[in-house]
């Protein structure tokens, strides 16, 4: 399992950090949310201190010779020719051309199932290019299935350093009851120790719950919490869901809003 580590700097004691946590954004179908993601990374461009970080399931990456595959399912910019040739392709390089201006504040991205798929099934590392795409030459982003990132903050050249840890997860398996994020965001906090922020996607189910947990200190234990996520998708329903009828969930992504000199966070969950 893979760990990455990235250093920050901040200016000012009232500075917060924003992390806008991507996942199942299936780039490629009809139903993928493109307008919202173009406009993240314009955000993301455009502020010193917002970041971001993918789960998985970066584009929809189902060919034609994929069981899934179904036409009615493929955006309309994907109708031609040359396009279906290589679908894989042409929505790696569509999501490149949006993400990769802000490849700098790339903090990790994660293999999803779509991508294990059409490697498994037509021999493409789809999320190799993805990996090779969104290098910036200074900073490690590649976290495979799952990993660990630690995010160390520091004020100016002479202040004090704190680091966030984070566990990120594409998700596993499926479910349809009521509370099946929450249940799966418990168990993965049974298996992770040490960390501020769980993550997954995979579910297109948004949920947040923050877990207190005791760790010890020098003299008296503290409790902290540990912020579990459930990343919403930026895809709504696609045909072979309702075929097997998958239920609706919310669209959007999650944000960790983070100031570092007071050591706090908080989680939004914001939905489209």
């Amino acid at each position: 399992m893979r760990c990455i580590q990235r250093h920050t700097a901040y200016a000012s004691r009232a500075d917060v950090v924003r992390l806008i946590i991507l996942a199942d954004t299936h780039l490629g179908n009809a139903s993928a949310d493109e307008r919202s993601l173009r406009m993240l990374a314009e955000q993301i461009k455009r502020e010193p201190l917002t970041y971001w970080c993918h789960l998985g399931d970066m584009c929809e990456y189902i060919n034609l010779h994929d069981p899934r595959f179904d036409p009615s399912d493929l955006a309309g910019w994907m109708m031609d020719g040359e396009t279906l040739r290589d679908i894989g392709r042409a929505e790696t390089r569509r999501f490149l051309d949006i993400m990769a201006p802000v490849r700098d504040k790339c903090l990790a991205i994660v293999q999803g199932n779509h991508e294990r798929q059409i490697l498994r099934h037509s021999e493409v590392d789809a999320y190799g290019v993805l990996v090779e795409g969104l290098a910036d030459g200074e900073n490690d982003h590649r976290l495979d299935d799952r990993g660990f990132v630690t995010w160390v903050f520091r004020r100016g050249d002479n202040g004090g350093k704190w680091a966030l840890r984070m566990f990120l997860t594409h998700g596993w398996a499926g479910g349809r009851s009521a509370g099946n994020a929450a249940n799966k965001l418990g168990q993965l906090a049974q298996q992770v120790d040490g960390v501020d922020v769980i993550a997954m996607g995979h579910l297109h189910d948004p949920a947040y719950r923050p877990m207190a947990v005791m760790r010890p200190g020098p003299r008296r234990h503290r409790t902290t919490t540990v912020h579990t996520i459930s990343a919403p998708a930026l895809v709504s329903q696609m045909a072979y869901g309702e075929a097997v009828n998958m239920p609706p969930h919310p669209t959007g992504w999650a944000e960790v809003h983070i100031t570092p000199d007071k050591q706090t966070m908080s989680v939004e969950l914001v939905t489209t």
